[in-house]
């Protein structure tokens, strides 16, 4: 795939209508019930004796009990389209859908949210086929999917670094950049064409309890040359210290030649 991973800008929806319209239709003791029958309780603006906008409670085709608010183009044999704030409602794992909505779930520029995780971006079916995944505990996704898992060019971000690579079916084809963080500095390596060759940029600050003498574990330094695919210094490259001595040459899974 040709095109580089999107950034979290290009897919991120603007809501503030529909936030304003949510705060008018949360209340339902304020409103009076438009439209009632079976399946449906609408409150909120009809045209032409149809819900247009507000607040819809309905049951989907298995007998499950959602709730919309937002604008509402139609719905026919318990599908909805539209644009607005989907959920299904009585469950403690609720899930929330924004944006475009047909067919009762999302099909656009859209936003899903799960008790693990948020999902904002292009959907198709209720899947997520372009954008950003953002997990609990700092790690997040972003690029491009199939199925849903990573499939094209993506960026996968922890805390402790990131890898933008070519994902066939979720696995790694090709690797593009990485960067790897950790208590001692950071390493940022980009992908040159080569098997298990890299070159950037790997920073080092000295641990505060270390009293030993190995220069390269109790000074701080900056590594600038090629890398192994686990991050190690491999091939030419130089080595400066902060007081401006330098260690030029071969390098073979960390260490000078």
């Amino acid at each position: 795939m040709g095109c580089a991973a999107p950034s979290e800008t290009e897919f991120t929806p603007d809501f503030e209508w529909l936030n304003t319209l949510c705060i008018t239709y949360e209340n339902e003791l304020s409103i009076k019930k438009s439209f009632e029958n079976e399946y449906i309780i609408f409150s909120g603006e009809l045209q032409s004796g149809k819900p247009k906008c507000g607040r819809i409670d309905f049951k989907d085709k298995e007998s499950n009990l959602l709730y919309f608010i937002g604008k509402i183009d139609s719905i026919i044999n318990c599908q909805l389209a539209g644009e607005g704030l989907l959920m299904q409602a009585g469950k403690k794992s609720d899930i929330q859908m924004r944006g475009k909505i047909k067919n009762s779930t999302l099909n656009g520029l859209g936003e899903l949210v799960q008790h693990d995780s948020t999902h904002i971006g292009t959907f198709v079916n209720g899947v997520l086929v372009k954008g950003c995944k953002k997990y609990n505990k700092g790690h997040s996704v972003t690029g491009y999917f199939q199925n849903g898992v990573k499939h094209g060019i993506c960026t996968d971000q922890t805390p402790t670094g990131y890898v933008k690579a070519l994902f066939e079916d979720n696995k790694v084809v090709k690797k593009l950049e990485s960067v790897k963080k950790d208590e001692n500095g950071s390493y940022h390596w980009i992908y040159k064409g080569e098997p298990t060759k890299y070159s950037g940029i790997k920073t080092h600050t000295p641990p505060e309890s270390y009293d030993g003498e190995d220069k390269q574990i109790k000074y701080k330094w900056t590594y600038s040359g090629q890398f192994n695919d686990n991050g190690g210094e491999h091939g030419k490259g130089t080595l400066t210290f902060e007081n401006g001595e330098t260690i030029s040459g071969q390098w073979n899974n960390g260490n000078s030649l």
